[in-house]
């Protein structure tokens, strides 16, 4: 990751969690699979060595400098224990075996504590109570929550956590949804009392809770047809929230025209993303650009877009003046110029609108790029769609 990539993932666990954990930043930057983070938690993993996506070095060294910006936003450092969930509730886990790594991973970067007077607050009674009943939330074990619960009242009877602890122990309680009715109920409960209880309650903690809860509905919701009117109560909507890739990628696919959706389409290559598969997103990307330009150039120009190459390449065509404009339509055309491996791993549009024309006819070059008869009428197939691609394409690649 550059610098200004590291510093823009940081800014958005900020703004998400109101402070930064370098282990959060694996998750957000798809270093770490969820899955894998709930192994470890839950005790199939030892550390998390052996599914980290990059090496112990570079994962150390691009930390390094999320840190040092951390500190340069005037964050403190704290350290953290990591504590296993479930049947694994109580053990302190290891992140990792490297000793630099683990210490890495086992902080968070928060705004200074300025008084002692709060410092006093932070430490007091009802504080530790309620950090002990968010750790067996956030662990699932209805049980614990509640003698954590019932012991933050003897304490503090009027403490305004109370309602919200109920709502989040009657969520734990509630059974599995089965079938897309329940699946519907369970999902109006989340929207109207789970996830604004585990907001307030948990914090930058809720999502650990919430995730699990997620899944079910997804589970429950994949029966469903896709209603464009209502596309939050899709199966493929419960799954991004509750993280589960590979259900979004099949709950989307499963839908017969979701190419010709738009909020299917950005959900899709968000799941390929996730799961490693560029040529999958990008694919998805494309599709966009030509049925929903609108929605591509909404979703490029968000702060989180995780393609950074993609992004970069956006950023400047844009700044092109060339004839016809690329807007999102001619981009995937663009971009194949731009990153021509592209062209061997994607298929070709093979529709009759001009972007498309050109999109194609410029795949079919980079497979061909010799001057001879059919490199030519390759050649002269760019021109008639877009002069600006073949002038790229002569100043580039051609001999």
């Amino acid at each position: 990751m550059t610098a200004p990539e590291v510093q823009d993932a940081v800014q958005r666990l900020l703004t998400k969690y109101s402070e930064y954990m370098p282990l959060e930043l694996l998750l957000e930057t798809n270093r770490l699979d969820y899955g894998d983070y709930q192994d470890w938690r839950e005790g199939r993993l030892e550390n998390l060595d052996a599914v980290l996506a990059d090496g112990e070095q570079d994962i150390c060294t691009w930390l390094d400098g999320a840190n040092s910006w951390a500190v340069e936003l005037g964050l403190a450092r704290e350290p953290v224990v990591h504590h296993g969930w479930k049947d694994n509730a109580g053990t302190v886990l290891t992140a990792s075996a490297h000793p630099k790594l683990n210490a890495l991973l086992s902080a968070r970067f928060r705004r200074s504590r300025e008084h002692r007077q709060l410092d006093l607050f932070i430490d007091s009674a009802p504080t530790v109570a309620t950090g002990e009943l968010i750790d067996s939330l956030t662990a699932g074990d209805a049980n614990r929550a509640r003698g954590s619960l019932e012991r933050l009242m003897r304490i503090a009877p009027d403490h305004r956590n109370r309602h919200h602890a109920l709502t989040l122990i009657d969520a734990l309680e509630s059974t599995t949804p089965v079938g897309t009715s329940q699946g519907v109920r369970h999902l109006e409960r989340m929207e109207r009392e789970w996830v604004p209880a585990a907001l307030e309650l948990l914090g930058a903690r809720r999502r650990d809770f919430l995730v699990p809860l997620w899944r079910d509905i997804g589970k429950a919701l994949e029966p469903a047809e896709f209603d464009p009117d209502r596309p939050d109560r899709h199966a493929s909507r419960a799954y991004r929230e509750g993280l589960d890739w590979e259900g979004l990628k099949r709950s989307v696919l499963a839908v017969g025209d979701h190419a010709k959706e738009p909020v299917l389409l950005a959900r899709l290559a968000e799941a390929c993303w996730r799961l490693r598969d560029r040529a999958g997103a990008i694919a998805s990307w494309f599709t966009l650009c030509h049925t929903a330009p609108d929605e591509f150039e909404q979703l490029i120009e968000c702060s989180g877009f995780p393609d950074r190459v993609l992004k970069d390449m956006w950023r400047l065509v844009r700044d092109q003046d060339l004839e016809p404009e690329i807007t999102p339509a001619w981009f995937p055309a663009w971009m194949l110029l731009k990153e021509p491996k592209l062209a061997s791993i994607l298929e070709p549009r093979r529709t009759n609108d001009i972007p498309s024309r050109a999109y194609d006819a410029v795949m079919a070059l980079l497979a061909h790029p010799q001057p001879d008869e059919r490199g030519m009428e390759l050649r002269r197939a760019v021109q008639s769609v877009h002069p600006g691609l073949l002038a790229y394409f002569l100043a580039h690649f051609s001999a």
